[in-house]
């Protein structure tokens, strides 16, 4: 009996002892006034290209510290995590009125991510602004552990009820994984091919710039998609550059009445 109540006491131990790396993420930004691609949309500038965006944000513990970069003013330092979600907020803003299925996972451990190492936040499903950022809202806190693998890993199961094209965006700092997610990426890279392009906003510090390089590398294992940082797209034109690059084609040459034909050669017939 003495055995089993030191038992329980030492689970109930470890639990007071995870739950105490989780940090919520509670940071106040200044007002952001995003651009306007509606307007280039509906010109016929911007083609969309992607059907599916599939977000994996990081919520391990390295996410709690306080975010050193810039474009993220506000009340006082940020976390990480919050700078994550801020950027994810600023690009919802920027998104365009178009049909697009999203979903928003996240990886770390403990109590924010009901104690397993990746949590669905928000399935497949329609996007709108409202959906999305009720998504994020389900993002509340960062945990123990980094587990990338097992999120990338998710991604690949969750994604084979997606149809089209797909973006998965990645948000981390890329520092002290538990493991390299490489081999997870080449898995999802295969299974998806050229359906796939994977993109990543490093959200790091000065002495993590390790995992800069490390997210650049997962962006360039099928040679679609890129790496940028919170920094490079903390600005509305900024945040506008990366939601075209991510989600569209730039349209040289309009076609104005579909057919097919370039508005330059296009002959007019009296």
């Amino acid at each position: 009996m003495k055995k089993a109540l030191k038992y329980t006491a030492s689970i109930a131990g470890l639990s007071i002892v995870l739950s105490g790396c989780a940090t919520t993420a509670v940071s106040t930004f200044e007002p952001f006034q995003p651009e306007d691609l509606n307007p280039a949309v509906s010109k016929g500038l911007l083609k969309q290209k992607i059907d599916t965006l599939y977000v994996i944000v990081d919520a391990s513990g390295s996410m709690s510290a306080d975010y050193d970069g810039q474009g993220y003013p506000g009340g006082s330092a940020p976390t990480k995590l919050s700078v994550e979600k801020e950027v994810l907020n600023r690009m919802n803003q920027t998104i365009p009125n178009i049909q697009l299925t999203t979903a928003i996972r996240t990886f770390g451990f403990g109590p924010c991510l009901d104690w397993g190492s990746t949590k669905l936040n928000a399935g497949l499903g329609s996007y709108s602004t409202s959906s999305f950022a009720g998504g994020l809202d389900n993002v509340t806190c960062s945990g123990c552990g980094s587990p990338m693998d097992a999120a990338i890993d998710a991604a690949n199961q969750d994604l084979s009820a997606a149809s089209g094209q797909n973006a998965v965006l990645i948000l981390s700092d890329g520092h002290d994984l538990d493991s390299s997610p490489i081999p997870a990426a080449r898995e999802l890279e295969a299974a998806y091919g050229d359906r796939l392009c994977v993109y990543s906003v490093w959200v790091g510090n000065e002495n993590e710039t390790g995992g800069r390089h490390l997210l650049q590398q997962i962006s360039d294992v099928n040679g679609c998609g890129f790496a940028t940082s919170a920094a490079a797209v903390a600005s509305a034109s900024g945040m506008a550059s990366f939601t075209e690059r991510v989600l569209f084609d730039r349209v040289t040459e309009l076609d104005s009445d579909g057919d097919g034909v370039p508005d330059s050669l296009s002959l007019i017939h009296i």
